[in-house]
């Protein structure tokens, strides 16, 4: 189920531990967001378009219409001001729990990852929701785009690269490490890159180290770009391709400029968090894993082995 919902995940199975610890509070978040955000809306106008055109199915079908128009238009504006507040806030109390982790008692460290699992699946869940206008915004665009613009000369997609996100700026810091000749002052530069960009994971689970745990890919990848040019010189590049197909673009359209100029605006800025909602998501994996491993550590299990282990196993181990 959560494949369908979201590819960008779940791309092999879950970890007995992820499975047994996480899980539960992702799929219990699923449930809160689907009606809180979802369904009773959609209820509420499909009641109302019943008392008036008395065809169920017409009512339903337009009310799930209506309302996902409505996300589409107000999910950017709750991430900015609420979503993303509330997950940074959640994380300073995750990076608390990871800084005291060593004063913990195996009770009070087990209470710590548990709270800590569950604020990241808030985060990661309704991050994740987001992601409807990320990618609801693009698909509209561009199913409308070849009604509203007589050239073929550009491809929808060039009217939406270019732009500023967690992620080319991820790879710009990367980029300048990289270019540290001194070894001693790129290693200090390198810890604190991680610290801010390297919780990065491949998939949905807490079994799966985060890229600051990849020392060979990390040095791979920092000697790769010592090699190549600088990445916000590349995105200064697709930066001035957009606006180049934007002015033609807007010299051959069937509609009002204002109004393509409007739905432009909004997929624009709809679909750019779809890198900053990757970069958010995963960011207290690293502290999690960490808290798991000393956990591992004070129960004399072995690392990997404790990501087959369950929850409930691991609890009554640690009394």
């Amino acid at each position: 189920m959560f494949k369908t919902l979201n590819s960008e995940w779940l791309r092999q199975p879950f970890s007995q531990l992820e499975f047994t610890l996480r899980f539960p509070y992702l799929a219990r978040n699923v449930v809160v967001v689907f009606f809180q955000c979802l369904f009773l809306f959609w209820f509420l106008i499909t009641l109302v378009l019943y008392k008036f055109t008395s065809i169920l199915f017409l009512s339903i079908f337009l009310g799930f219409f209506l309302v996902l128009i409505f996300e589409l238009l107000v999910l950017r504006n709750w991430y900015q001001k609420s979503i993303l507040p509330q997950h940074l806030a959640n994380l300073k109390t995750i990076n608390y729990f990871y800084v005291q982790k060593n004063n913990f008692s195996n009770q009070e460290l087990i209470k710590a990852i548990k709270t800590s699992v569950e604020l990241s699946a808030w985060g990661l869940i309704h991050i994740g929701y987001v992601g409807l206008a990320a990618y609801g915004w693009e698909y509209v665009f561009k199913w409308l785009y070849p009604s509203l613009v007589k050239t073929r000369e550009f491809d929808y997609h060039q009217l939406l690269v270019g732009f500023d996100n967690k992620t080319t700026e991820a790879d710009q810091k990367l980029w300048e490490v990289a270019q540290i000749k001194n070894k001693l002052i790129q290693k200090k530069q390198l810890e604190k890159y991680l610290d801010d960009y390297g919780s990065r994971v491949e998939d949905v689970d807490l079994s799966l180290p985060t890229f600051r745990e990849q020392t060979p890919a990390i040095s791979k990848l920092l000697s790769l770009h010592s090699q190549l040019a600088a990445p916000a010189s590349i995105v200064k590049n697709s930066q001035s391709k957009r606006k180049l197909a934007t002015r033609t673009v807007l010299k051959n359209l069937r509609i009002t400029k204002s109004i393509f100029t409007w739905l432009l605006k909004m997929t624009q800025q709809n679909v750019n968090l779809r890198e900053d909602r990757r970069f958010y998501e995963f960011l207290a994996d690293y502290q999690i894993r960490q808290m798991i491993f000393l956990l591992a550590k004070r129960l004399k299990i072995e690392k990997q082995d404790i990501f087959n282990q369950s929850w409930r196993e691991l609890t009554h181990a640690a009394n």
